[in-house]
């Protein structure tokens, strides 16, 4: 019935996508009505994709029994299995080989990579919520070549009941820079069969969409009540439905984690005055790239039309707190030289809406 309330147009397109051409314009398959100009019937085209459907789920079981071991070979004609985590598309099976991923888990999220990236950026965004466990980690997976922005992620969420202060946070990312939360245009999740939270597209007359995490624990409340198992652990049937557009939804990494209690200011201080220091020398090398900078363009476009605004000699005043500096500080990827009071930027920062 769904394939049936696909247009022509689209039906075509699924055919190309599961590679299985188009039908010769004599003859045509059994008892199905001929095509005048050759090219395929509706009917044509929806028996090819049921019995393309079939043999992929054939294939499929196959797949998931056990290989030989002991140095045993596999038949050079039984189908190779897929790796765990790899996501199989039906765009031009024929004629290409399944790659297995080789990609070892990540020794700090412990996650298989996806495409080069693992859970860590998504799991270090925040420090002030700390990250204890990423319970699942996965890539959307777009619905069809003809809607490439359209994708959804299917797993079991299986995770201890939560102690006091913890949470369950769903955190979004794209593949190039998992260290930026963001959302795609738009967003549903799902837990055991119900919707549970929605993410609208932006509004261009309304105001800035904050795409901050979503918190899970109130949510998965009810779906964690049904789906106790019995060994005391919860297991939730969990979807995340996303759309993309303009962009691809393939791009698009998503994960939930349990999190600790939230680490208060004087915590964060002390974790980064037991993180090594900027060395000297890599100030030098950043001062010495800001200079060179600045020749090429006072180069180019001559000493009258170039004014820096940012004088080398700094003060040594906070521009946060407009006090005397006692403990500079200045983030490891900053490309400016001006420093700030460690304390006083940390507080702003645990006082500031998540962006």
């Amino acid at each position: 019935s769904q394939l049936r309330a696909l247009s022509a147009q689209d039906l075509h397109s699924l055919c190309t996508d599961c590679g299985l051409g188009l039908p010769p314009p004599e003859g045509g398959e059994a008892g199905a009505p001929k095509a005048s100009s050759g090219r395929p019937t509706r009917e044509q085209m929806i028996a090819r994709i049921l019995v393309w459907q079939q043999r992929e789920q054939q294939q499929q079981h196959q797949q998931q029994l056990p290989r030989p071991v002991g140095g045993a070979s596999c038949p050079p004609d039984a189908p190779r299995p897929v790796a765990e985590g790899c996501v199989a598309t039906p765009a031009r099976v024929r004629g290409r080989q399944r790659k297995e991923c080789a990609a070892e888990s990540c020794t700090s999220c412990h996650c298989k990579p996806i495409g080069g990236a693992c859970a860590c950026g998504l799991a270090e965004l925040d420090p002030l919520t700390p990250v204890m466990e990423v319970l699942a980690f996965a890539a959307i997976a777009p619905e069809s070549r003809v809607r490439p922005h359209l994708g959804s992620a299917r797993f079991d969420l299986r995770y201890q009941p939560l102690a006091s202060g913890q949470g369950l946070e769903l955190r979004m990312g794209s593949s190039t820079d998992t260290r930026q939360h963001r959302w795609p245009q738009s967003l549903s999740v799902f837990a055991a069969g119900s919707k549970i939270a929605q993410i609208d597209p932006p509004r261009e007359d309304g105001p800035h969409r904050r795409d901050a995490p979503l918190l899970l624990a109130h949510f998965l409340a009810e779906a964690a009540t049904k789906s106790a198992s019995s060994n005391g652990d919860v297991l939730v049937e969990f979807e995340v439905s996303a759309d993309a557009a303009p962009g691809l939804v393939k791009d698009w990494l998503v994960a939930v984690v349990r999190t600790g209690p939230p680490r208060g200011v004087p915590e964060l201080m002390a974790s980064c005055l037991a993180s090594p220091p900027i060395l000297s020398s890599t100030s030098a090398r950043l001062l010495a790239s800001l200079r060179a900078g600045e020749e090429r363009m006072m180069g180019a476009a001559g000493e009258a039309a170039v004014q820096f605004a940012t004088p080398w000699m700094q003060p040594l005043v906070c521009p946060v707190s407009r006090e005397r500096l006692r403990v500079p500080a200045r983030g490891q990827a900053c490309e400016h030289l001006r420093c700030f009071e460690l304390e006083a930027y940390l507080v702003a920062s645990s006082r500031a809406v998540f962006h």
